[in-house]
């Protein structure tokens, strides 16, 4: 059996064992990978820095450069914000929306 599937199926057996159902554990186990997915492709493209704000539309451009270079599934903008806001403060000014990240110097459009 492929190591990826018997940790997965293992993964799911603990998670039930504490008491959920099948379908709550693979909910449960669904939700912490994509999770753990986002973090990771957002580590690599963004600096998370309170002091530093970028345009939203420059996050999404990178991240979507990013995604079609490492053949990652692009996420709408829509799907990318909901994403971002949950690492990074959303702000809205005059002229759009800033995060506060900073893209990284080797990710620059």
């Amino acid at each position: 059996m492929n190591k990826e599937i018997y940790d997965f199926a293992n993964t799911i057996k603990n998670i039930k064992n504490i008491g959920f159902t099948y379908r709550e554990a693979k909910d449960i186990y669904e939700y912490y990978v994509t999770r753990l997915q986002n973090i990771f492709l957002f580590n690599e493209v963004f600096e998370f820095d309170n002091d530093y704000t970028t345009n939203a539309t420059d996050c999404y451009n990178t991240f979507v450069k990013f995604c079609v270079e490492n053949k990652v599934d692009v996420p709408t903008q829509t799907a990318f914000g909901i994403n971002m806001s949950k690492f990074a403060k959303k702000i809205r000014t005059n002229s759009g929306y800033i995060y506060n990240v900073k893209i990284k110097e080797n990710r620059r459009i």
